[in-house]
């Protein structure tokens, strides 16, 4: 895979009543109405299973000019690499 920047945000909806567990009854507008906030001001990476490799990074987050208007959105905290859409040349996730 390929990292080209972007963000994330996460979102949860809740099965209906009376429709048994059934997820074709989810929609979309039920996801749009759950945004949940971010917790804390940082994102984490961790390369492999070991813990003890994990970074700490600030996170940049915004609920400005989002959809829903109010919803929460964080900036992908890994930066491209050497892509032709933007990456910094030679930039170093640790440095």
């Amino acid at each position: 895979g390929a990292n080209h920047g972007g963000g994330y945000s996460y979102r949860l909806c809740k099965v209906p009543h009376g429709h048994y567990g059934s997820m074709s009854s989810l929609t979309e507008a039920c996801f749009q109405a759950g945004h949940m906030k971010f917790a804390g001001e940082w994102s984490w990476a961790q390369y492999g299973d070991d813990s003890n490799n994990r970074k700490r990074i600030r996170a940049k987050r915004t609920s400005v000019g989002t959809h829903p208007r109010g919803s929460q959105w964080t900036r992908n905290p890994i930066p491209a690499w050497k892509c032709a859409s933007g990456g910094r040349q030679g930039y170093k996730f640790d440095g």
